[in-house]
């Protein structure tokens, strides 16, 4: 397996969630136990296949390992990676599982208040096609991933991926824990408050409750934390003894907040490549996130360098 470099290029390998989302806005107040009025909304998403797509929309050469079904799903996937400019010439094909799905139900705020996702297929995906890319994994000048991979997947991936940095996004509090005891592994967690409490088994209510928790992954080997905290922004911390809160600039209107992780995420890894500061890097992450809530779809199409860089 070798995936080429463009010219002068930094190569991001993902490998991690693609599937297809399913959002549905709700219509104004909703009631519970009833129908409610809504507008649907179908778009190819995933944590991983999300992050790439940001960061191919901010000019780096991004290619895929994951897993999708020989279904419709399964071909739209690879159609829309393809046309973000996700190379996706290795992706693992499977047929005897359905491709990954997402449904997220949307207020009237634009904000989620629950989210399903059907990702077993990826449980399904051999590590003999992990350990193909070991000199892609070795070679990428970073690396994204998730935990929709499992336990052994994502301890099998840091061992083959070198001096390479990980960024990882835990997905959700049920699999975050599958890095409790790897956390040490990863150059960058990006948590929220529920799924830093997964993964080190520590209370975080307080302020103080998180900068602790972060603490301990710092001393478990993490060279960044970035722990997300909503409308309130972010908690940074990284191994060379920054920490601070960060509270992201006011969003005209937010009209779906489901892709702002991920863009955030892409962020931090956008700034890692460009070598800023850490201020730096957390204002450009929360830039990401606002201009992904400003766009109906999980990916805002108008997310550019330029748009990133505009006052």
């Amino acid at each position: 397996m070798s995936i080429k470099r463009k010219e002068n290029g930094k190569n991001i390998l993902g490998v991690g969630g693609a599937n297809m989302d399913v959002h549905l806005k709700i219509s104004g107040d909703y009631v519970l136990h009833d129908s409610n009025p809504g507008r649907l909304l179908l778009s190819p998403g995933g944590v991983t296949r999300n992050i790439l797509d940001n960061l191919a929309k901010l000019g780096l050469c991004c290619s895929m390992l994951t897993a999708v079904g020989k279904d419709v799903f399964g071909d739209e996937i690879l159609r829309s990676c393809s046309a973000a400019g996700i190379k996706t010439d290795h992706v693992f094909r499977s047929g005897e599982e359905y491709s990954s799905s997402y449904i997220a139900l949307i207020d009237g705020e634009g904000d989620m208040f629950v989210g399903a996702c059907d990702a077993e297929i990826l449980e399904h995906m051999p590590l003999s096609y992990i350990e193909a890319a070991e000199t892609d994994l070795k070679a990428a000048d970073a690396i994204v991933c998730d935990t929709n991979l499992t336990e052994e997947q994502l301890k099998r991936l840091t061992e083959l991926s070198g001096d390479t940095p990980i960024f990882i996004d835990p997905v959700s509090t049920a699999k975050a824990k599958r890095i409790k005891d790897i956390a040490g592994r990863f150059y960058c967690i990006k948590p929220n408050r529920m799924e830093l409490e997964a993964i080190t088994g520590m209370e975080c209510l307080t302020d103080r409750d998180i900068q602790a928790a972060c603490e301990k992954l710092l001393r478990e080997g993490v060279r960044e934390v970035a722990v997300s905290l909503g409308a309130r922004g972010c908690y940074y911390a990284d191994s060379e003894g920054y920490s601070f809160f960060r509270t992201p600039a006011a969003v005209e209107e937010m009209v779906n907040a489901s892709g702002a992780g991920d863009a955030f995420t892409a962020g931090l890894v956008y700034s890692y490549i460009q070598g800023l500061s850490p201020e730096e890097t957390v204002d450009t992450a929360l830039r990401c996130g606002s201009i992904a809530v400003m766009s109906g779809e999980t990916i805002n199409p108008a997310m550019s360098e330029e748009l990133l860089k505009a006052e």
